[in-house]
C-alpha cells in the first residue's frame, strides 16, 4: 500500500520550466522543516532519506502525535512526492506487561467505587453537593399538560 502521501496528489510536483530540486535540497529542507514543528520534540532523533522525491523517515519519537507531526511536516515541503513513515514510538518510563496494566487498572476502580477515605470527610453529602443526593423540584401544575396551550 502506498503511503498517504503518495496516494494523493500533493501539488508538488514541478510544472513545466520549473527546476527541479535534488534530493540532498529535499533533504536539508525536510531536516529544516522537523527543526522548525513545535510538536517535534526531538528532531534531531529522526533519521531523513531521500530517493527520486520519497523522503523515508526513521528512528523514534515519544508519542504518536509526534509521529504523525513528523510525515505532515515532510509533506509539507516542496519537491516530495512520497513519504515513507518508519518511525518508531519509544514511549518514554519503564516498560508495562499486562499484570503492571491489570494492577493498576483494579486499583483506580477501587479508589473510584469506595468512596470518601479521607480523614474528616463527610459522607453525608453526595451528589452535586446536595445532602440527600436527590432534591425534590417543584414543577408548576400548568408545565407538563399535553392537553392545553403551551407557551
Amino acid at each position: 500500500m502506498w503511503p498517504r502521501a503518495a496516494r494523493r496528489n500533493l501539488g508538488n510536483d514541478p510544472k513545466e520550466g520549473e527546476q527541479v530540486k535534488s534530493d540532498s535540497e529535499i533533504r536539508e529542507d525536510v531536516i529544516n522543516e522537523l527543526q522548525w514543528d513545535p510538536q517535534i520534540t526531538e528532531p534531531d532523533a529522526i533519521g531523513v532519506a531521500v530517493t527520486d522525491g520519497a523522503v523515508t523517515l526513521t528512528g523514534h519519537v515519544s508519542t504518536y502525535a509526534q509521529r504523525l507531526a513528523a510525515a505532515r511536516a515532510a509533506e509539507r515541503v516542496y519537491g516530495v512526492k512520497a513519504v515513507a513513515n518508519d518511525l518508531k514510538v519509544k514511549l518514554s518510563g519503564a516498560p508495562q506487561d499486562d499484570s503492571d496494566i491489570a494492577r493498576a487498572i483494579a486499583h483506580v476502580l477501587e479508589m473510584e467505587c469506595a468512596g470518601p477515605r479521607r480523614e474528616g470527610a463527610r459522607p453525608g453529602i453526595r451528589r452535586m453537593g446536595h445532602p440527600r443526593g436527590r432534591r425534590r423540584v417543584r414543577v408548576p401544575a400548568a408545565r407538563g399538560r399535553a392537553d392545553g396551550p403551551q407557551r
